[in-house]
């Protein structure tokens, strides 16, 4: 029995959120300063005796990387077996990414989409990109977090799935559009 939070940051399909990045050292830190245990799965395929190792798994909207059918039954198994799976995905989502990360997260319920969003409250045109989240559903998964800051991301949608219990827990401002 782990008695750590183990995290994976899933790096074997070219992700832009890899453990070395700066861009998300902050996140990154966030995570070590709740005293998660951070790994890296670099060699793909992805099966269930690697992902077994860890208690969340972090897919970092992966670039021109897509998951092969064996590996998104794996991680369906993994997350129905009790894992944690958190997806990011950017502007444009699948079809500027050249990835297939909604047929995975389709499993579940969610879709990303092929747009960007932009907060129109932004002071300065170029700020617009950055979209700030404070508003979240009070859900043990958002324990910790004041604030989320994204650039350019998608919006995505959340569906009925049967047998699956699906809860949108973080919500853009009203000046995203």
């Amino acid at each position: 029995i782990m008695s750590q939070v183990h995290v994976c940051i899933e790096s074997s399909h070219n992700e832009t959120v890899q453990i070395e990045a700066v861009q998300y050292s902050e996140f990154l830190d966030k995570l070590v300063e709740m005293s998660f245990k951070l790994g890296v799965i670099k060699q793909a395929p992805l099966t269930v005796q690697k992902l077994s190792d860890y208690n969340v798994i972090v897919v970092g909207n992966p670039k021109e990387g897509a998951f092969n059918p064996q590996e998104i039954e794996g991680l369906k198994q993994y997350v129905y077996n009790g894992g944690g799976l958190l997806l990011l995905s950017d502007q444009g989502g699948d079809q500027a990414n050249k990835n297939n990360l909604s047929e995975l997260a389709g499993h579940f319920g969610i879709k990303f989409n092929t747009n960007i969003l932009v907060d129109k409250s932004a002071q300065a045109e170029e700020d617009e990109q950055l979209v700030t989240i404070s508003d979240f559903l009070n859900h043990f998964v958002m324990r910790g977090i004041e604030r989320i800051a994204l650039k350019s991301p998608c919006s995505l949608d959340i569906y009925e799935k049967p047998g699956i219990d699906v809860n949108a827990v973080a919500f853009s401002p009203p000046s995203t559009v």
